[in-house]
């Protein structure tokens, strides 16, 4: 039996906000303050899985919360990333 999800038998990280397809999760790391991280709820390994008006919506959420991050935290620069190397599960990481 595989292992199980980590992303999908926990939050992964603290609430701050969510809708009925994904959430938004801040990430505790004194390295990175900001690190928010952007989850699909259901478990989906890849963006090419979900169909087109489900990929609009979670790369619209991303950019959204890269826009929030700049208003608020102001860095010199954002970083997005979706690598799933660690947990094969669609999320997207908004580093600030």
């Amino acid at each position: 039996m595989p292992d199980p999800c980590a992303l999908c038998s926990d939050a992964g990280g603290v609430s701050v906000w969510r809708d009925d397809a994904l959430r938004v999760v801040r990430i505790d790391d004194s390295d990175y303050p900001g690190f928010l991280r952007v989850i699909w709820n259901a478990h989906v390994r890849e963006m090419s899985d979900l169909v087109p008006a489900e990929r609009a919506h979670l790369f619209d959420v991303v950019l959204d919360v890269e826009r929030v991050l700049r208003e608020l935290v102001r860095p010199d620069k954002i970083n997005l990333a979706s690598l799933g190397n660690m947990t094969p599960h669609l999320h997207w990481h908004v580093i600030p």
